[in-house]
């Protein structure tokens, strides 16, 4: 996990100092910029009683107008050129995290109609968010997950190779089919599936990272799929034949099962696998999947079996 060297938040009202404080509680938290809705003349009294804290690199406070007028360049004449590379006029100079009060919806008519990413309170200030918004920003891939021999991230337009070796990697007789035909295609395929499935949905099939080696050894992940009327979450997943027999299937999959159920409140998760395909039968039997039927998938007699995550009561 790592954190930009600039991010705006964007606030409603908020006190600064209460913001302020909570920021500075965020241990790896680097350079941080507060764009503030409060009028120029508090703004002004704040900067003259905290000349300090505001004049350090690590904090700067300036208000909307200001901000949504500027280019990066003027704001920050330091800020690497890819900063800008890819904006217009027409949106937001640098990565935005908006934040509103409880109960305080903001107006779709302000100025929070231009930020992409906006959360309730306060405490919405994390690490995590904080990243999420860098990445996506950028668009360079989120780490989904990590395990104590991988990782799991977002495919990103720079693994075109190995996302079309992982398929070449499979026998013929595996019936593996890469959805780009040619390496040629794969930068067009992957970056439609970018933004329909992980900017659009939140979730997907995601990249395994072997840590020890940093090589791409798979993909694991959850889709929603629509099969025969039936829309499904469905647990999915590979390992390239040379990393096989080593755990780690189960090892992420177990993870992801977690992640579906902590983080996405999935209730239940399905999986397919071809009646001959033993070691999957095996492994998913391992991570507690019962068989619920047998179904046809373009005249494939194919196993559907279904994991149901039980509630977390709190009283």
């Amino acid at each position: 996990m790592y954190l930009p060297t600039t991010i705006f938040l964007y606030m409603t009202r908020f006190s600064i100092n209460e913001v302020i404080q909570h920021v500075k509680a965020i241990p790896s938290i680097n350079t941080c910029t507060l764009i503030s809705l409060e009028t120029k003349k508090q703004l002004l009294n704040f900067h003259q009683q905290s000349k300090n804290f505001c004049a350090s690199d690590s904090m700067l406070i300036t208000d909307a107008d200001f901000f949504l007028s500027k280019s990066p360049a003027s704001i920050f004449p330091k800020i690497p050129p890819f900063h800008a590379s890819t904006q217009t006029p027409s949106t937001l100079p640098l990565p935005t995290l908006g934040i509103f009060k409880d109960n305080e919806l903001p107006s779709l008519s302000s100025d929070f109609s231009k930020i992409p990413y906006i959360f309730e309170g306060i405490q919405a200030i994390t690490e995590e968010n904080l990243s999420f918004v860098f990445c996506r920003f950028h668009k360079l891939p989120l780490i989904v997950l990590e395990t104590e021999r991988l990782q799991l991230r977002e495919w990103s337009l720079t693994d075109e190779h190995d996302f079309f070796d992982l398929y070449q990697s499979f026998p013929v007789s595996d019936q593996l089919h890469c959805p780009a035909k040619t390496r040629e295609e794969v930068p067009s395929f992957l970056s439609s599936y970018i933004h329909g499935a992980y900017e659009f949905y939140g979730h997907g099939l995601w990249c395994i990272i072997e840590k020890h080696t940093l090589s791409v050894i798979g993909q694991c992940g959850i889709e929603y799929k629509e099969r025969n009327g039936v829309s499904r979450y469905e647990l999915q997943y590979m390992i390239t034949p040379p990393a096989q027999q080593k755990g780690y299937g189960f090892e992420i999959c177990q993870a992801v099962c977690n992640y579906a159920r902590k983080e996405l409140s999935i209730p239940e998760l399905f999986a397919l696998i071809l009646p001959h395909n033993a070691r999957s039968i095996q492994l998913i039997q391992k991570l507690g999947f019962h068989l619920e039927e047998e179904i046809d998938i373009d005249g494939q007699t194919t196993l559907l079996y279904k994991i149901c995550f039980p509630h977390d009561f709190s009283l």
